[in-house]
């Protein structure tokens, strides 16, 4: 069974309460917005170019860029980041009123460079 968007939320570091669900709602938002500005409706729509840079750009908001680094990093922990991101950005597509049938699984998920820090 794949994980519960609630795990990916908790491995991507939201935490649990309610700030942390204010925070999530914010992001879902805020990044519903970015695809509909990028033309992005669904995970078939952009293809695997923008689908990274969509991911990219994802890598550098709150909470995630706690941890960027750890996107497409070997590590159980990277890979486990990684899918939580993923996972996260899926499922804002489907709430942009798309159905699975018009997503395409990527696998593996396009993998960006992690933003340098300093």
């Amino acid at each position: 069974m794949p994980p519960s968007i609630n795990q990916f939320k908790k491995d991507a570091g939201f935490k649990d309460g309610a700030p942390d669900r204010r925070l999530y709602l914010t992001w879902r938002d805020y990044t519903k917005q970015e695809m509909r500005s990028r033309g992005i409706l669904g995970k078939t729509d952009p293809g695997r170019a923008a689908w990274a840079d969509l991911t990219r750009w994802t890598l550098t908001k709150m909470p995630f860029s706690e941890k960027a680094a750890l996107h497409g990093a070997a590590s159980a922990a990277g890979m486990k980041f990684t899918q939580a991101v993923d996972g996260l950005l899926v499922d804002v597509c489907k709430k942009l009123s798309y159905t699975r049938s018009k997503q395409v699984n990527l696998e593996p998920p396009p993998q960006p460079e992690p933003p340098t820090l300093g």
